[in-house]
């Protein structure tokens, strides 16, 4: 624990300095951990490494195990490509091309926000959850994507084609992907957030309820994630997991040979 004091001792200091920071009508964000610090008389130690989990769907998982992850803008390419072979064959390559073209230009999609995402660079991701289960029952958390359903500019592109083709793109999309989650080791200073979320999750958790303070996370903006270490990634529904060869040695596990462990 980052104050090093057992865990009774913890929960009476965090619910008195969640208190306080209620009852002066502070903005929440960023100040529980200096008031648990004032309850408790000293400093927390900050973690040397945190792992944050990373919500998608994935068609090969063992290929993002090696090649890491991108922001929406690097891989747009190869989402198109992807999402057109489940169009066909309604939808041909050529005519594929055509229905970028019109999302591009607003002719298709235009109540969307896909153009939005595109020319905002800060709504391009990576990003990735420290509290696994704001990812993992993100209806449980107000304002949090349930990118377990898709990539929100994946579910852009087939809501879009969708309305214009009358074809169950999205349907096809989640038949041909998994709902996994993407472990990911980070820096312990790669976020000033991490120990203000677990705090406010904690309080909540204690309290039987839910908080929005607890979706926060690590957020690339359009950057790939510096520093970022990919552990593990494991499918939600069948919990078949894949492991990079870091994580295996560190445990001493001799691994397959080809970089993944199931």
């Amino acid at each position: 624990m980052a104050w090093g004091v057992g865990a009774g001792d913890f929960q009476g200091a965090l619910l008195q300095a969640a208190a306080s920071i209620r009852d002066a009508g502070h903005d929440p964000r960023g100040a529980l951990p200096d008031a648990i610090s004032r309850c408790l008389g000293h400093d927390p130690t900050p973690p040397g490494e945190v792992l944050y989990f990373h919500a998608t769907r994935l068609a090969d998982p063992p290929t993002l195990l090696r090649r890491g992850l991108y922001p929406t803008a690097v891989v747009l390419d190869e989402l198109w490509d992807f999402i057109g072979r489940l169009a066909e064959p309604e939808i041909t390559t050529t005519q594929w091309r055509d229905v970028r073209r019109a999302m591009d230009s607003g002719t298709i999609g235009a109540d969307l926000p896909y153009r939005h995402r595109l020319d905002h660079r800060s709504q391009q991701g990576p990003c990735a959850a420290l509290v696994l289960d704001t990812v993992l029952h993100a209806e449980r958390y107000p304002g949090t994507v349930d990118y377990l359903a898709g990539a929100e500019i994946v579910v852009d592109i087939c809501d879009a084609v969708a309305a214009a083709y009358d074809l169950p793109l999205h349907r096809r999309y989640l038949d041909a992907t998994r709902p996994c989650i993407v472990e990911i080791i980070m820096p312990g200073d790669a976020s000033p957030s991490v120990l203000d979320t677990a705090a406010w999750y904690v309080e909540a958790a204690v309290l039987g309820q839910t908080t929005s303070e607890a979706h926060w996370g690590i957020d690339g903006a359009g950057n790939q994630l510096v520093d970022a270490r990919i552990h593990r990634i494991w499918d939600v529904t069948s919990q078949e997991s894949w492991e990079s060869l870091i994580s295996e040695a560190r445990r001493g596990s001799s691994g397959r040979g080809d970089g993944i462990s199931r």
